[in-house]
């Protein structure tokens, strides 16, 4: 099941059992997969292309993605335009810019920003300027299983929805 919302005048997919958070920025056209937590003052802006987040995915607080392109960012999938692959993390108050490809199993670090159209191989951790890094091979998986802990423990303790307004599935605001 899906349900939209409409923010800033564009149509936002936010598929069933998706947390968002009010004060997060959601504009553009963005599709939010089921089970995906979107934490307060994170920034989601596609404002002539598309962003799809995947199901189980989490952007947390002060991250910003951005795709200021004209075709679809994908994070949590694997297609040929600009993307994050599975088992990424971003980490808060990071910066991920229009054009850049994001390997599976990465890490961008805490404020860490990608420059456009930076190319970032599988497994490999940003950290500092984005121009330090390091390659772990079994970073994939291990980040995997750490975004399912985590978004299983937030919404079996229900702490966005005790600790934040959230949009309401199935309301169109």
């Amino acid at each position: 099941a899906r349900n939209f919302f409409c923010w800033c005048e564009m149509v936002i997919v936010v598929e069933q059992g998706a947390q968002v958070c009010r004060n997060a920025t959601v504009t553009g056209n963005v599709v939010i997969g089921s089970g995906s937590l979107i934490h307060p003052t994170s920034v989601i802006s596609s404002p002539s292309g598309k962003i799809v987040i995947g199901s189980k995915s989490m952007v947390e607080e002060c991250a910003q993605i951005k795709n200021t392109g004209v075709g679809t960012m994908s994070i949590g999938s694997d297609i040929e335009s600009s993307s994050v692959g599975d088992g990424t993390i971003i980490q808060a108050k990071a910066r991920v810019n229009a054009g850049c490809v994001i390997g599976d199993g990465c890490v961008i670090g805490i404020c860490v920003e990608v420059p456009p159209n930076t190319i970032v191989p599988n497994h490999t951790v940003l950290f500092q300027d984005a121009s330090h890094s390091r390659t772990v091979t079994e970073l994939g998986k291990r980040n995997t299983k750490l975004c399912h802990d985590e978004i299983d423990f937030i919404t079996s303790k229900k702490l966005l929805e005790s600790n934040h307004r959230l949009y309401e599935v199935g309301k169109h605001e």
